[in-house]
């Protein structure tokens, strides 16, 4: 199912790669993201990677607050219904204590 049409969008989709390489080129960019972010109000792609990497830092303590928070409602849940708490959280269980929390 994923793969429908491969043969014949991946000769397209190479000549798209190429032909924005060759835009970027002649515009005197280094990359295509550094020219689609110039029209953008980033300007280029290493004001993205300082931006996504001081917003993971900043985000970093409040995701791991957030974590233990899961973590303790879980405990709780298992030692109430009598299931063993594996410390885990799995992905079916995030959405479930993350609407117990709100």
């Amino acid at each position: 199912f994923n793969s429908r049409c491969m043969e014949d969008n991946a000769p397209i989709l190479k000549e798209l790669v190429a032909l924005r390489k060759r835009k970027s080129d002649l515009l005197s960019f280094k990359t295509h993201s550094d020219f689609v972010l110039e029209m953008n109000m980033a300007k280029n792609s290493k004001n993205v990677t300082v931006f996504l990497d001081e917003l993971a830092r900043k985000l970093k303590p409040l995701g791991e607050e957030e974590r233990a928070v899961i973590i303790d409602l879980k405990k709780e849940e298992c030692a109430k219904r009598g299931f063993d708490f594996d410390g885990i959280i799995n992905a079916w269980d995030l959405r479930y204590y993350m609407n117990q929390v709100e």
